[in-house]
């Protein structure tokens, strides 16, 4: 369980890393893509993707935690439970926007924004309501993760997002093919980025990255084993 658990926060820090420095290129893309319309509400919203990514990044990892820890929760007898929090999880993120918006004042890029946000918001408090149940279930030390590896983890997807969001939207693109090729550049970049500062602040990652791939090996080996036997 501490090697899923683990596991889904590096990959979902990594991935929310990813989003916010592609964001700009992503938002680049779409408002080319969308070059032909002259409504200014259009390339108003467009212009407004590259921040609804950014504010939809803290959703990435929660949806990670969401599906490792409900599972969690089914092994306990706690299906039922788990289904109602992510239910109402994905319920947050549809209420929330309408909540925060006035009606009155709102404009595309606002609805855009906080649309995002929203997800972010019911996303996490549904992920952090699931990490409550199984710490009540499963005791502390089943989400017990080493802390100067997490914080590495944490650290380097850090510099990584804000350095691939100021490369991402300062550099000029004026066609699709170069939004792309600028998005996969800077999507690459952050990644060693993240890779390169995690290391710097905790060198032992890099092994107990190796640990865990060993350790899903040995899982579906095991697994494997028991299908062939039966």
């Amino acid at each position: 369980m501490r090697q899923s658990w683990f596991a889904t926060l590096v990959v979902g820090v990594a991935g929310a890393a990813v989003l916010v420095a592609v964001a700009g290129p992503v938002g680049r893309f779409f408002g080319l893509l969308d070059a032909g319309n002259s409504g200014d509400v259009s390339r108003q919203t467009l212009d407004a993707m590259a921040g609804a990514l950014a504010a939809f990044a803290p959703a990435v990892p929660a949806l990670g935690i969401i599906g490792l820890l409900s599972r969690a929760c089914y092994v306990r007898g706690k299906a039922v439970l788990a289904g109602i929090v992510v239910g109402l999880a994905w319920l947050a993120t549809t209420i929330t926007p309408v909540l925060l918006l006035d009606p009155a004042t709102a404009d595309g890029p606002t609805t855009l924004r906080l649309l995002a946000l929203g997800s972010s918001i019911g996303l996490g408090v549904g992920a952090a309501t699931l990490t409550v149940l199984v710490v009540r279930d499963w005791g502390r030390r089943a989400l017990a993760v080493p802390v100067r590896a997490l914080g590495a983890t944490i650290a380097g997807g850090a510099v990584a997002a804000v350095g691939g969001w100021a490369v991402g939207t300062r550099t000029a693109t004026d066609d699709l093919v170069g939004a792309v090729g600028l998005g996969a550049a800077v999507g690459v970049g952050s990644l060693i980025v993240m890779a390169v500062v995690s290391l710097a602040v905790d060198p032992t990652l890099a092994r107990r990255v190796r640990l865990l791939r060993r350790g899903r090996r040995g899982d579906a080996d095991r697994a494997a084993g028991q299908e062939g036997g039966s």
